[in-house]
Order: C-alpha cells, then structure tokens, then sequence
C-alpha cells in the first residue's frame, strides 16, 4: 500500500505548473512549501488558512525568486489540484484569477492541503521530505536552496 506521503509527493510531482517542466514558473510550488512549513509550524492550527497568512510569506519567497509579488496567482490556481481544498466564494476573471484580490480576504476564502495529506505536512520529517521535493523538482536550484533554507527550519523538518 502506498503511504499518504507517497501519494502527496506523487500529486507534487505532477503538479499542474505555468511554464511545464522547461521553464517552471515558482508560484504553485512555493505556495506548497509555505503551506506545508506554516502547517508543520503549527499543526493544531486550522487546516486551511486564510490568504492573508500566506500573502507575506509568498511575496518574499516570490521576490527572491525574482518574480513580482502576486501571491494570489498560486492561492486561486491550486483548486484545480486533487491534493488541495480552496473555500469560498471569490469572482473569477476571464483567465480564471480572481478577479478583485481583495475578496480573498473574506473569512470564508481559505486554501490548504486536503485533510487526507494536512496529516503528512503536519508531520516534520514528512513536511521536510515535501518541501524539499518539491522545491528541488520545481525550482531552479539557486531559488530551491533559498527556499529549503527559510522553509525547513520554519516547519521544524529534520533532514532526511
């Protein structure tokens, strides 16, 4: 039987990401590696966290990466993946964005992983184990390494 980490890196690997495997773009994969660090952080919290949690953690990384900060692109974009839970209700542009950011802040609009794999990134040696996957699978190695670096001692991971 394949264990919930397994299936969660599995899903990781397969991410839907802007760009394809050539030239991916960093926003979704950073937004796991938050997720996963501020649950692991604090893993009594809730499980799905309001956008205004992930907004200031996002934007760094986001800059450091070397992209303008807009931090509401992945929180939006990762609905469509099946390891993920978005909530809430938020207009849509025609490219599927929200349309206003500002509706992410109402309290019903929150994003986190499904309760299946919140369990795993709850976890440190399993948060650590996804975060440095999937920032070694999906971004560019200068950018992997700062990320693991703010990220990993966030969430407590050990090395693996």
């Amino acid at each position: 039987m394949i264990s919930a980490e397994n299936r969660l890196l599995d899903h990781i690997a397969a991410l839907g990401v802007h760009g394809g495997r050539r030239n991916p773009a960093p926003h979704k994969p950073l937004l796991v590696a938050v997720v996963a660090s501020l649950r692991c952080a604090d893993p009594l919290g809730p499980r799905l966290l309001e956008y205004s949690t992930i907004a200031g953690p996002m934007a760094s990384l986001l800059r450091a990466a070397g992209r303008t900060p807009r931090p509401w692109y992945p929180f939006v974009r990762m609905g469509t993946e099946p390891f993920w839970e978005l909530t809430g209700s938020f207009e849509r542009n025609g490219s599927g964005d929200v349309a206003n950011v500002k509706d992410l802040s109402r309290p019903d609009v929150k994003g986190g992983f499904v309760a299946e794999f919140d369990g795993v990134v709850c976890d440190p040696r399993s948060a650590g184990r996804v975060i440095d996957a999937t920032c070694r699978t999906w971004l560019k190695p200068e950018i992997a390494a700062t990320a693991i670096a703010l990220l990993r001692p966030a969430a407590g991971a050990v090395a693996t």
